[in-house]
């Protein structure tokens, strides 16, 4: 069984970090912990543990930690993921991968979260390729009007995570 891959994601390009949960070991996040996260203070120095079982990843909050996990919109301290789902603490996303060499299960899947500008997911939905041929994406119209906005839209961001959320929700837009 291959390690899954954990990818940690600030606000920021450079605040991201990438590392293998290996199958029955316990793994510590936090401000502190051997993989620290010291970018976001609402990360407690011990936050949480992740042990992966080769299916799920429990993800259990520290008595110490201050805040909580959110999960699918709600606050928890602990919770089970499978691969490709995540959870956030603070500004911070937390999402689990099959690693490269190992398909997760349902690869035929498209996965589109809407995000909170710079907060938790608000809600997720997974399409499957049978799902996604039904749509009509020839509206050669509405694309290149989209694409002629872009230039604006890349002048008035006011930083990468900015212009990440308009490039997003054009994109979004595109999709019937």
């Amino acid at each position: 069984m291959s390690p899954l891959l954990l990818t940690i994601s600030g606000g920021d390009p450079p605040q991201q970090r990438h590392m293998d949960l290996k199958k029955g070991v316990v793994t510590r996040i936090g401000r502190a912990a051997p993989h620290g996260i010291p970018w976001d203070l609402q990360i407690s120095r011990q936050h949480a543990d992740l042990c992966w079982d080769g299916e799920q990843v429990r993800a259990t909050c520290l008595a110490v930690a201050r805040n909580p996990m959110i999960y699918q919109g709600e606050s928890t301290r602990e919770t089970i993921l499978r691969p490709g789902e995540g959870f956030s603490i603070g500004e911070t996303e937390f999402r689990f991968a099959a690693s490269p060499d190992e398909p997760a299960a349902g690869t035929d899947t498209v996965q589109i979260m809407v995000p909170k500008h710079h907060g938790p997911i608000l809600g997720q939905h997974t399409y499957s390729q049978q799902e996604l041929r039904q749509f009509a994406f020839r509206d050669k119209e509405q694309q290149l009007e989209l694409l002629s906005r872009l230039p604006e839209m890349i002048s008035e961001s006011q930083s990468d995570t900015e212009l990440g959320q308009v490039l997003c929700e054009m994109l979004l837009a595109a999709v019937p």
